[in-house]
């Protein structure tokens, strides 16, 4: 049974396949109102038929005939390939976006990870080497002021860039070079 559009009672159809179970995003509801829309159509196309013959038209020559079920028949089709094409680019873009949104949530939970990693490796490492400071300058807080002076006003990689293999010298195992160190703070090196 249905109203004067076509439409069942009660209400319109997708609602209808909603309230049934049948949800928008499920091949089964784009069937449904593909073959519901079709329905709708031939209807019409009937519809009109009737209201013709109504008018004073006499019956249909066989041509007429044909031509009118090849109408409903294209009518139906069209509602039909229309509705899924349109729920099939709906479900592909709902694919692309929900594996876009994997993809980007897997990114930042690696990069999280990779910096919390790397930090607690680069604390660990300081950690170790202000433990090793400590115990070699503990002793002797005097010595201690002088390395930290020594550090503050001396660049060690700029230092260490200046040995070349002629100036290095090798004692028991032991390798050392000349670098310029800086014993006293005046006006930038140079």
């Amino acid at each position: 049974m249905t109203g004067p559009d076509g439409a069942p009672p009660g209400g319109n159809f997708p609602e209808m396949c909603r309230r049934a179970g049948v949800r928008d995003d499920r091949p089964l509801f784009a069937v449904l109102l593909a073959v519901h829309e079709g329905s709708r159509a031939a209807r019409a196309a009937a519809r009109a038929a009737a209201e013709a013959v109504t008018r004073g038209a006499r019956g249909l020559t066989p041509e007429a005939e044909a031509d009118l079920v090849e109408r409903a028949a294209r009518a139906v089709a069209d509602k039909a390939e229309g509705l899924i094409a349109r729920r099939t680019s709906r479900m592909a873009w709902r694919t692309a976006l929900g594996a876009a949104g994997v993809l980007v949530s897997a990114m930042a939970a690696s990069a999280g990870a990779g910096y919390g990693l790397g930090w607690r490796a680069g604390w660990s490492e300081a950690a170790a080497g202000a433990g090793d400071l400590r115990a070699a300058l503990g002793a002797d807080p005097a010595a201690a002021a002088t390395w930290v002076r020594l550090m503050r006003d001396n660049d060690p990689v700029a230092a260490l860039r200046s040995c070349r293999k002629g100036s290095v010298v090798d004692a028991s195992g032991w390798r050392g070079c000349n670098v310029p160190l800086w014993i006293e703070r005046g006006g930038p090196p140079g």
